[in-house]
């Protein structure tokens, strides 16, 4: 026997309420893993830095030359490990032993003694 036409109706809402609710987790799963991860230098070394390139995967980001008690933001994209490579009279490279994740964020603070320092955000896995 076929079910009545009420109870074919509420199945059809149901499924469409269930299809919709579905699509949306997947968008919402797929808008967030591709969310870049936030990375703040700042430069407390009481001098002006002549060069800070930040790197994860393939994206470069060339920020310049950064004054004393100034600081830079770069969004660079996640799944890679972070390299900062810094020239003061020398030239450094840092290098995360962690790959950037979704919406992550970092704060690099470059001290007198010319070494970075990474305060994170916690961020949930």
């Amino acid at each position: 026997m076929d079910a009545p036409a009420g109870e074919k109706s509420k199945r059809g809402a149901i499924l469409f309420a269930a299809v919709v609710a579905v699509a949306g987790l997947i968008f919402i799963f797929l808008r967030f893993t591709a969310a870049p991860a936030k990375i703040v230098i700042v430069n407390g070394s009481g001098r002006r830095v002549a060069s800070v390139i930040v790197i994860s995967g393939d994206q470069r980001v060339d920020i310049a030359g950064i004054g004393n008690g100034e600081s830079r933001k770069v969004d660079l994209p996640a799944g890679k490990p972070l390299r900062i490579d810094y020239t003061f009279d020398e030239h450094h490279v840092w290098i995360s032993p962690e790959p950037l994740v979704a919406l992550q964020a970092l704060t690099v603070f470059i001290g007198p003694d010319q070494k970075l320092r990474v305060a994170q955000r916690p961020v949930a896995r």
